[in-house]
């Protein structure tokens, strides 16, 4: 039974921080009224089948110093279920490498994107922790919404990787060494996880506002689309999209920010946490963006300055082949 939104309550759709970029980009009229349509405190019946079929899924919660950190969960399909509408668990053991002080406690916010490369359908959602456990999770939706397929490599999954546990390890720096440089170079795809300013005030029972929390969500391009400045600095362009800004309306309010790329061909997870910062170039006499020649680039790129470099070997539990559209 499909559920309509003549019994639902909508929540308002964007904070503060994802407002200002909005009016920065001269959207925001159209898009709040968009926002208001399209983001909602619930899933929708193909966004609950789509999370049911999933096979992974990136996830977004803080770590000891608010900082939020992309993370994987694997499963066979089924191992998301969503019993209501307003309700979905994941019932996935961490991977190796995960790190043991995310905040993963009943209240605490959390974020998830779920992507299918193969088709290149992503939806995401914004939630609150009702139980968890080391194998399970259990989250109520704040805001649900589906997003665009642009910018998704096509990539077919295959069975467990043959090397998945044999060499576990997680190495952690601050500074990025010449592989883990090239695992960035290499990717067309990284996730990145944000948070608003008023995270609960670290406390997600204080507050009922829907719009303040984490979110995480995928960035892609083609190979080489993130440029290394040096070994603790990524440049990373914003490519034309839905026009929310949930990322840089969160980097707006909150710097600390964490990225998380993959080498598909090792397996390696490489996981970055650190702050971000916007900025913007060459912008015409009246104002008005300039666009590169592919027309996808705005003059909005954001800068990230590495704190922690963490990278686990053989991490992935599936092999990725990259398919040509």
């Amino acid at each position: 039974m499909t559920t309509t939104p003549e019994n639902k309550t909508l929540p308002p759709a964007f904070h503060a921080g994802e407002r200002a970029i909005q009016q920065k980009a001269r959207v925001s009229e159209r898009i709040i009224k968009q926002g208001q349509r399209v983001i909602r405190s619930y899933l929708l019946d193909q966004h609950r089948e789509f999370f049911n079929n999933l096979a992974y899924v990136v996830l977004a919660a803080t770590d000891q110093s608010g900082t939020p950190i992309p993370f994987l969960r694997c499963g066979n399909p089924g191992f998301i279920t969503t019993p209501t509408d307003t309700r979905i668990i994941i019932s996935a053991p961490p991977l190796k490498g995960e790190p043991e002080t995310l905040n993963l406690k009943p209240g605490a916010k959390i974020a998830m994107v779920g992507i299918d490369l193969l088709t290149r359908r992503r939806n995401r959602l914004n939630g609150t922790i009702i139980e968890a456990s080391p194998e399970k999770l259990v989250i109520d939706v704040d805001q649900s919404f589906g997003n665009c397929a642009q910018y998704i490599q096509r990539r077919c999954i295959s069975e467990p990787s043959a090397d998945f546990g044999k060499s576990n390890e997680t190495l952690t720096s601050a500074t990025l060494s010449d592989e883990q440089q090239k695992i960035i170079s290499n990717a067309d795809i990284f996730f990145i996880a944000s948070r608003s300013a008023d995270l609960q005030k670290e406390n997600a029972t204080k507050t009922n506002d829907k719009r303040n929390g984490l979110d995480v969500n995928h960035r892609g391009g083609p190979t080489g689309f993130v440029e290394l400045i040096d070994d603790q600095t990524l440049k990373i362009p914003d490519y034309k999209g839905n026009n929310y800004y949930n990322t840089f309306g969160n980097i707006y309010q909150d710097n600390r920010t964490g990225l998380q790329f993959y080498d598909f061909s090792t397996g390696d997870v490489l996981t970055l946490s650190g702050r971000g910062e916007i900025i913007v170039e060459n912008t015409t006499p009246s104002g008005e963006e300039n666009t590169d020649s592919n027309q996808k680039s705005t003059n909005r790129f954001f800068l990230f300055y590495i704190k922690e470099v963490r990278q686990t070997t053989s991490a992935l539990p599936y092999t990725f082949t990259r398919l040509e559209d």
